[in-house]
């Protein structure tokens, strides 16, 4: 199972790993394979607002472990 860390990113913001069958496009293939799918949260968002948000991403290959990082901006939306 993959894991997601937050290195950089505006408070009350959490990134998990929802395990779930995926379809690796990047490789071409066409069957589903267990992997996971990113979810961002937030919580208690008073106003609107952009941030960047900055993720290690880590999993364990059959090559062995592996690590990335990624820049997403999000935008901050309060609830009404």
């Amino acid at each position: 199972m993959p894991e997601v860390e937050v290195l950089e990113g505006p408070p009350g913001v959490t990134a998990t790993i929802k395990e779930d069958k995926i379809v690796p496009r990047t490789f071409g293939c066409t069957k589903p394979v267990p992997g996971g799918k990113l979810i961002i949260t937030a919580k208690e968002v008073e106003e609107y607002g952009r941030a960047r948000l900055v993720l290690r991403v880590k999993m364990k290959t059959s090559s062995g472990e592996r690590q990335w990082s990624r820049d997403v901006n999000i935008s901050l939306i309060p609830s009404q």
